[in-house]
């Protein structure tokens, strides 16, 4: 019965990738329809006059960010805890997951610059008024907070090839994004319940971001300590090919040395 319809290694490695080429696309589809439903049933409802239609994309987007950013943090912890990760994830992958980080930077400060200026220029009160609220006196530090550490800060931090392939460096900057995007997030909701006189921050709203933080670590170690971190039957790429690609100074022993 365990053996049932195996086809042997090579077919049914054949048939996993076929598999992912098809539910790929349409699982990012569900992901984009179902976080933009999030946007407006938890973000955008509490301004019930206010609505912007880029306001989903630019949620679900964001998302999606921290989530090929956490990836880079996760690849960077995992090869200190498990040297065999190393053959498998190196320059090349490092690199990658920072063109994506970097790319997802320039992507947000897109979005965000794209609905603030449609909405500054049309002039049309109920559309304005969401940004006022998050621009005036009592939030205007805390969004621009919020854009320096989302754009500027990564922006400038990841903009050569180095820093993305250095894990020390990618981190910290990855780091700075993570952090970054929970006070968009709570940026995006708090200026909406916020009362004239109340303190823009309790204690309460950090702790409820440590109790979510430690429930994710907690499901990621019990993933990682029930199956496999890398499959072993994914076939490795030509060393060669991968060496061929990286700068002249992060060949041979300077690229162990990055480390």
């Amino acid at each position: 019965k365990l053996t049932q319809g195996w086809m042997g290694q090579e077919q049914e490695e054949v048939s996993s990738y076929q598999r992912m080429t098809v539910m790929g696309p349409a699982l990012v589809l569900v992901y984009a329809f179902v976080m933009t439903i999030f946007s407006y049933d938890w973000a955008m409802s509490l301004e019930p006059h206010w609505f912007s239609t880029m306001f989903g994309p630019w949620y679900f987007m964001g998302a999606f960010w921290g989530g090929v950013t956490v990836t880079g943090l996760w690849s960077i912890y995992l090869r200190t805890k498990h040297k065999d990760i190393s053959n498998h994830i190196g320059l090349q992958q490092r690199h990658d997951l920072g063109k994506l980080t970097f790319a997802f930077t320039v992507f947000w400060g897109y979005l965000f610059f794209s609905q603030y200026i449609v909405i500054w220029y049309g002039k049309l009160p109920w559309e304005q008024a969401w940004i006022v609220r998050r621009s005036g006196e009592v939030w205007g530090g805390y969004s621009t907070l919020v854009v320096c550490m989302c754009f500027f800060i990564p922006f400038i931090g990841l903009i050569g090839r180095k820093p993305k392939m250095v894990p020390k460096i990618y981190g910290f900057f990855a780091s700075i994004i993570m952090v970054a995007l929970w006070l968009e997030r709570y940026g995006m909701v708090a200026p909406s319940l916020h009362h004239e006189g109340d303190p823009i921050f309790t204690i309460w709203q950090p702790l409820i971001g440590l109790m979510f933080l430690g429930l994710y670590l907690g499901s990621v170690r019990w993933f990682l300590s029930t199956f496999p971190v890398m499959q072993v039957w994914q076939p490795m790429q030509d060393p060669e090919s991968l060496e061929a690609e990286l700068p002249a100074d992060m060949q041979g022993p300077a690229a162990v040395s990055s480390d």
